[in-house]
């Protein structure tokens, strides 16, 4: 049987994880738990962004800035893995956590979360080259209004949370993952960024604590 001295006998980790987020957030947390709900899907917000970059590509071919940016952009709108061959994850929807608190704060965002910050930013640069009306038209109002204002950045912090119920963000073996971790503590040698990891359970409220930023 496998074992690692970040687990306790019954599964659950030793150290805390965290995952960033907002007060746009806060409330459906609390109520439903840590990956309770999952917006970015039920709304659609992904869909949104790819339809925007379309947009983009359609009326603004010619513009150099865009074509400079589009190439960033685009594993966002394909919502999949870098095929870099360091197979970072650009998918949005899950719920990622990590046990490195300073990475979870990096994705407090006043934007809400980071889609919604790219939906933002993509927005604001159409509006610029005069496709408001086009905007508009793929924008719902109740995202638009998401959108217009700011949020406070929050850090959830998870107690107890149980190795069952996470996964490795890009399909690697999570117990690989796992021994990984424990090397990178060991000698803090290696990407800690292999450390994000996804919720495939909610977590109860009284596992969490939430933090503002």
């Amino acid at each position: 049987m496998k074992s690692s001295n970040l687990l306790d006998r019954k599964g659950n980790f030793r150290v805390a994880f965290y995952h960033g987020t907002s007060s746009l957030f806060a409330d459906s947390i609390k109520e439903l738990g840590l990956g309770g709900r999952d917006p970015v899907k039920t709304n659609g917000w992904a869909e949104c962004f790819g339809e925007l970059f379309r947009l983009a590509d359609q009326k603004l071919s010619n513009h150099p800035k865009w074509q400079e940016g589009r190439e960033n952009l685009l594993p966002i709108v394909e919502q999949g893995l870098s095929n870099d061959g360091l197979r970072f994850n650009f998918a949005h929807g899950e719920t990622y956590i990590t046990p490195h608190k300073m990475m979870a704060e990096q994705y407090g965002l006043q934007a809400g979360c980071e889609i919604l910050d790219y939906i933002k930013t993509l927005s604001l640069y159409l509006h610029s080259k005069g496709q408001t009306l086009e905007v508009n038209r793929i924008v719902p109002v109740d995202l638009q209004q998401i959108l217009i204002k700011s949020y406070r950045p929050i850090l959830v912090k998870i107690n107890g949370l149980r190795f069952r119920d996470i996964d490795t963000e890009n399909g690697d073996d999570k117990w690989e993952v796992l021994y990984r971790y424990e090397e990178y503590l060991r000698t803090k040698q290696g990407e800690k960024d292999m450390t994000s990891w996804k919720l495939n359970s909610p977590v109860a409220v009284n596992k969490l604590e939430f933090y503002e930023l």
